[in-house]
């Protein structure tokens, strides 16, 4: 029989072991558990995925799975069939200094992406104020009948009137015009959820 006398037992390279063993496979398991349970946090929500069944200015609007913005020729054919965040005069509005400025950000950051418009609707015969050198900002004159119907009935933004001294939330919404998004532009910390979510929508 062998004889056990000089076998010695290092406790350190035993422990130096383990720890390179966890060290090769911790990640993958970590990993694989992600993927069975694990939610991504990068998602970003859709809205009205279920449906919508609800009472706006139009009347009762029942849609059965997944809602997505009609297009209003008078809007949409104005603009291209891109990822879109709706604004409500806040980019053309002279009361709106301060959340102009808030969005200053956001267009700085987007301003040359080809995947994105930022739609400004507006009612008034003439432009109050715009900005320039943003290639993403477009500029779109409707009817305040036509505004109403869109923002009230298409996107869920208010029912009844506004007052004018309130910015309306902006909306954004993906090429397929489901809605992912509302942002209060009197918020910074709603601008940047804006700047990340509109990231990740890129992205998807």
């Amino acid at each position: 029989m062998p004889s056990l006398d000089g076998i010695f037992f290092d406790p350190m390279k035993i422990f130096k072991s383990i720890a390179l063993l966890l060290l090769l496979f911790l990640p993958g398991a970590i990993y694989l558990f992600l993927q069975g349970f694990g939610k991504n946090k990068f998602d970003i929500p859709i809205y009205y995925s279920t449906g919508v069944d609800t009472l706006t200015a139009c009347g009762q609007l029942m849609v059965a799975g997944q809602y997505h913005v009609d297009p209003i020729p008078a809007i949409s054919g104005q603009l291209m069939d891109k990822v879109t965040l709706y604004d409500f005069g806040v980019l053309s509005d002279s009361n709106f200094v301060s959340q102009r400025n808030n969005l200053l950000t956001f267009l700085t950051k987007f301003k040359s992406e080809e995947r994105l418009q930022v739609a400004s609707l507006y009612t008034t015969d003439s432009l109050y104020t715009t900005l320039e050198g943003y290639s993403i900002l477009k500029y779109v004159r409707v009817d305040s009948s036509i505004f109403k119907t869109f923002v009230s009935c298409q996107l869920f933004v208010f029912d009844g009137d506004k007052a004018s001294s309130e910015a309306l939330p902006m909306v954004l919404v993906d090429k397929e015009r489901k809605i992912r998004g509302y942002f209060n532009p009197n918020d910074l910390e709603e601008i940047d959820r804006l700047n990340i979510e509109v990231n990740i929508l890129l992205n998807e």
